[in-house]
């Protein structure tokens, strides 16, 4: 692969260098304005859509036009990543994008605006070397919430896919992270009984009591 580093970092820099935490609406803007003008250098076609209540920008990039894919799975490789960091508007300028050796540092470096920007210079290699396959990426700005907004379109995209890499970042070790664990979202009503402290307090239940005991069992779950 022909791969460009010093562009990469260069392009790396200019996007950690935007706050884009999941609520920062206008920074999350500024980085899909940077990712829609890359994917369309390279003659991408480009879907820019806002999910949610809170109008989060989405993108949706493809080497060939949407409305002419058919089929089963039309999409031979798609690429996912998001571009929402944890951080809050303001750290970039408490420390931004820096360098150390072979380490780079600033929010959302790893995670992960640098998987994004890899599936675009990968983009650029493959797209030559296989000019009739079908590539498409995705890149949505809910992920660090749990993808509310973007989580049903990102399965009906994948399932329109014959493969799928997520440009998460793997471990420290090297290692490469091939499956990840699921999430759910429970809520569960707690309700207590009512009973006089001094008179008849065996005739009451606490429901804060019962809620610390739910704590604790679900705790020793995922150790």
């Amino acid at each position: 692969m022909a791969f460009d580093e010093k562009r990469f970092f260069q392009e790396l820099e200019q996007l950690v260098n935007i706050d884009s935490g999941s609520y920062d609406i206008p920074g999350l803007e500024k980085v899909a304005d940077e990712l829609t003008r890359m994917y369309r250098e390279l003659g991408m076609f480009v879907d820019r859509m806002e999910l949610g209540e809170s109008h989060r920008p989405h993108i949706f990039a493809c080497t060939k036009d949407p409305a002419t894919l058919t089929g089963e799975r039309p999409i031979d490789v798609l690429f996912i990543g998001h571009f929402d960091t944890v951080f809050p508007e303001g750290t970039v300028a408490q420390r931004p994008y820096s360098t150390d050796g072979n380490r780079a540092y600033g929010p959302g470096v790893a995670d992960m605006k640098s998987g994004d920007l890899l599936a675009i210079h990968m983009l650029k290699e493959l797209t030559a070397k296989y000019p009739d396959a079908v590539f498409a990426v995705s890149n949505n700005s809910d992920e660090e919430l749990g993808s509310p907004d973007s989580g049903e379109f990102l399965k009906e995209l994948a399932s329109k896919a014959k493969y799928g890499f997520d440009m998460e970042p793997g471990r420290e070790t090297g290692n490469f992270v091939y499956e990840r664990k699921g999430c759910c979202e429970y809520w569960v009503d707690i309700e207590g009984i009512s009973s006089h402290a001094g008179i008849a307090p065996d005739k009451g239940a606490s429901a804060v009591q019962e809620m610390a005991r739910w704590i604790r069992d679900l705790e020793k779950m995922h150790k």
